[in-house]
């Protein structure tokens, strides 16, 4: 989704100011680009919001606790997939 809004107002964008944005590229400068994305639309860059009691740390335990499924049972191994067939 992020990649078609960004592919949708670069075109937009490339119609009105060719020039100035041709001379970027936003494969291997995208910093660049999005500067003057910005520029050209009048956004300003915002910085993240910070939430009390949610970090990177645990956000990442509570995704991997709904990830896991506790009553998980390792399926027994079928004997035609065994190796030690004989």
């Amino acid at each position: 989704m992020r990649h078609y809004f960004f592919i949708t107002m670069l075109h937009e964008i490339q119609s009105r100011s060719r020039s100035r944005l041709a001379k970027i590229d936003g494969r291997t400068d995208a910093k660049r680009m999005w500067t003057v994305l910005r520029q050209l639309t009048g956004r300003r860059q915002t910085t993240a919001s910070v939430v009390d009691g949610i970090t990177a740390e645990t956000l990442n335990e509570h995704y991997a606790a709904i990830s896991t499924d506790q009553e998980y049972v390792t399926p027994t191994m079928k004997q035609s997939a065994s190796r030690l067939r004989q």
